[in-house]
């Protein structure tokens, strides 16, 4: 915030949304990551069922309805009455069929949640309005309609608790009703409201155009989730999380533009839909008893409100990769405004932390009749996967690549040319030639590969087997050895114009060993690597250090990630981790050779680049 200040100044107001999980324990994260994965296989299960019934993809909300569909078993939830004719599941998808109401109205209660959702033919809807299910049925006179409703509700096992509490809701009066609103407009967590009251008490507020200042209640807002989750939908704003990390900044957008005035446009756009027509062709809400000329309800719902024209144009363009050409044209942008714009960078905090584990797990055994340089470690056979994912489709298609994989694999079984082992070897070798060198595909848990008997019996589960190979270095761990740990940082060095990285291990801190100076020299052994010297050192780059390589034909920008510790490769990620860029957000196996120029920038907390030219080399410490 001290930065935001510094930048443009006190603000007239604050908007504040802190992450959901941010006071949750780790046990709590991993609940609610489950429950999000579990939301997730819901709604996918619910895609394909939709493409199975229908024939093509959900358009809108045609996903909602056919959920919440099959949740009331085809029934509408007020009047009962089937809500597909003939039992025709593609009815509810057409025009004027059906509608997805607010248990408790939206204007009344600004709750968007799925708990307050329910599916029911058009004409219950339009008559409903905008009254609460108890006051719709006549649930005070204990009508037939509301004792059949209240019996249906209550039957419907499938329907969640927290929805049924709303259908079956019966005190929902003014008072009722602007504390459920309260809550659903504000998030009242105890670590929100805590920031909050701290923003008021420590930050001096600007006046706004008007020359006030705000009153204090109203100088920090907290808008709840679900406010900000219903503003960007209806504003078309769809955040998706595993394109790209920009879909913070898009929140931050929505959550700014929703002050006290445009929710309250919100809640009269509401009422639009919720009023009664009269016979005499006025309107009447119901709640109030305020009439309403056609012209007056017809401009409380002309269009959902906007905080300013073009809103939505001018969030994306600013957010997309090349915001000049999305912005110019825009209204209230000059030539020089559009012309200052610059493309929007995540800033991410540089993990300079020594903390970390000095080695991996897996602990290989030295034991002398393997040979010299020589180790195995166990390795599953489901494990086993010959060709990494990207490339795996066009790589199985060739024969000669997966006979190679293979023939290399088998010859690295420890005790694979054992004259009483070749059968269990031929049957790993007949296995994975026909999955591909998938080791998923080659042992499934439904049919699992047990080692020939010379007998009747039927011999033990092969899981897995010992695997050979080289042991260039490592750390020594109980008799054993096992590879270091992740590399903590790369010391950049420059010779004669080419660069080269000095990988430096958690393991070199925890014994105290000498500072390193053996550069990665691809395809050498560890004894052939240059030995670099300190008049040569330009920078170090710890993970998230933002690096610019620059190559010959193109140049690469982002934030270092890692090294390759045989082939001395960089790999680097996309600042938003954005996937329509490359793969997985990554540029994996940058290398040195290629490097016309390597710049490291140190990022601020706003995104602003500044290029370091020199470093001193730190020491281990």
């Amino acid at each position: 915030m001290n930065a935001l200040v510094g930048e443009y100044g006190s603000p007239t107001a604050v908007h504040v949304e802190l992450a959901r999980d941010l006071s949750k324990s780790w046990d709590d994260r991993k609940e609610i990551e489950a429950g999000q994965k579990e939301f997730q296989a819901e709604k996918k299960a619910a895609v394909d069922y939709f493409i199975e019934q229908i024939g093509r993809s959900p358009k809108g909300d045609e996903l909602l309805k056919l959920r919440l569909y099959r949740d009331q078993d085809g029934q509408c939830a007020y009047s009962l009455q089937p809500l597909a004719l003939y039992g025709d599941i593609r009815r509810i998808f057409e025009f004027g069929v059906t509608q997805i109401d607010h248990v408790l109205p939206y204007s009344r209660s600004f709750d968007d949640s799925q708990n307050n959702k329910v599916l029911v033919l058009t004409k219950e809807n339009q008559d409903k309005g905008n009254q609460t299910p108890f006051e719709y049925l006549d649930g005070q006179n204990e009508s037939e309609r509301w004792t059949n409703f209240e019996a249906w509700v209550r039957g419907h096992k499938i329907l969640r608790k927290a929805k049924r509490d709303r259908l079956l809701r019966k005190n929902y009066g003014p008072e009722e009703a602007e504390g459920f609103k309260e809550r659903n407009l504000s998030d009242t967590r105890y670590v929100t409201k805590f920031f909050a009251d701290f923003v008021r008490q420590q930050l001096l507020f600007a006046p706004d155009q008007r020359g006030e200042v705000k009153k204090p209640e109203n100088r920090v807002l907290c808008p709840a989730g679900g406010l900000t989750g219903f503003l960007r939908n209806r504003w078309r704003l769809l955040k998706n999380r595993e394109q790209s990390d920009l879909h913070h900044a898009l929140d931050a957008c929505v959550i700014a533009a929703a002050t006290k005035a445009l929710i309250k446009r919100v809640s009269d756009f509401s009422r639009h839909d919720e009023l009664v027509q009269l016979r005499d062709g006025t309107f009447a809400d119901k709640e109030t008893g305020e009439i309403l000329s056609r012209e007056q309800a017809e401009a409380l719902g002309e269009r959902f409100p906007q905080p300013w024209e073009q809103f939505r144009e001018e969030v994306l363009g600013r957010l997309s990769s090349e915001p000049r050409l999305e912005i110019a044209g825009l209204p209230n942008y000059t030539t020089e405004d559009v012309a200052s714009i610059q493309r929007v960078l995540v800033s991410r905090a540089v993990k300079r932390r020594s903390s970390g584990a000095v080695h991996q797990d897996t602990v290989r055994s030295v034991k002398p009749h393997l040979g010299l340089n020589t180790s195995s470690s166990k390795v599953h056979l489901k494990d086993v996967q010959f060709f990494p994912q990207k490339s795996r489709k066009k790589d199985e298609q060739d024969a000669e690549k997966v006979s190679k994989k293979l023939d290399e694999f088998i010859g690295s079984i420890v005790g694979g040319s054992y004259s009483h082992n070749s059968r269990m070897i031929g049957a790993i070798r007949q296995r994975l030639l026909e999955a591909k060198g998938d080791g998923n595909k080659a042992f499934p848990v439904n049919n699992p590969l047990y080692k020939p008997s010379s007998s009747d019996k039927q011999g033990p589960i092969v899981r897995s087997v010992k695997i050979a190979g080289i042991q260039k270095g490592g750390v020594p761990v109980r008799g054993g050895v096992a590879n270091q740990a992740e590399i903590w940082r790369v010391d950049v060095f420059r010779r004669n114009g080419s660069w080269f990285f000095v990988p430096i291990y958690q393991s070199d801190r925890k014994r105290n060993a000498t500072l390193p100076n053996k550069a990665v020299f691809q395809g050498r052994e560890l004894s052939e690597w240059p030995e670099m010297i300190d008049d040569e050192f330009v920078f170090s780059l710890f993970q998230n250090d933002f690096v610019e390589v620059r190559q010959k034909k193109r140049t690469i920008r982002g934030y270092y990630l890692s090294l390759h510790s045989r082939t001395g490769n960089l790999n680097i990620a996309e600042h938003d981790r954005n996937k329509a860029v490359v793969l997985d957000g990554i540029h994996e196996g940058v290398g040195p050779k290629t490097a016309e120029e390597i710049i490291k920038y140190n990022v601020d907390v706003l995104g602003n680049l500044y290029p370091v030219r020199k470093e001193p080399r730190r020491g281990l410490a």
